[in-house]
């Protein structure tokens, strides 16, 4: 059986840290993270939402390791994301970027661009 605990984790890598601070604002909201992967430096794109409701109780903390788990709607489980490894978040069609550093000025979407979002968004969940 498995026991669950509402924690909230702390990261000491700055760039985990601001990525935590965006992801936790829009806690249980899906969204797209780009990270770059611990294991084999893979670039990923994942679909995902974080609710601290839902966390597994560990003997361990992953946030010692800057490791958030999140719930991957792509795959149905339960996945950790590298915190310090986050290259962008996307919620609701809004570029979130977890840098020191002010994000890049990006012109607002087409028109055509957010049909194309929707679309995409529209195919994996229905």
């Amino acid at each position: 059986m498995k026991t669950y605990l509402a924690y909230r984790p702390h990261f000491s890598h700055p760039i985990a840290a601001a990525a935590f601070s965006i992801i936790a604002a829009f806690t249980g909201r899906t969204m797209v993270v780009y990270f770059t992967k611990r294991t084999d430096g893979e670039r990923r794109r994942m679909v995902c939402y974080y609710n601290p409701q839902l966390i597994t109780r560990r003997s361990w903390d992953p946030s010692s390791k800057q490791l958030l788990q999140v719930f991957d709607i792509e795959q149905g489980a339960g996945r950790f994301i590298s915190m310090d490894a986050v290259e962008k978040i996307v919620i609701g069609g809004t570029s979130h970027y977890p840098t020191a550093a002010p994000a890049p000025a990006t012109p607002p979407a087409r028109p055509s661009q957010l049909a194309e979002i929707k679309a995409e968004l529209d195919s994996m969940f229905y």
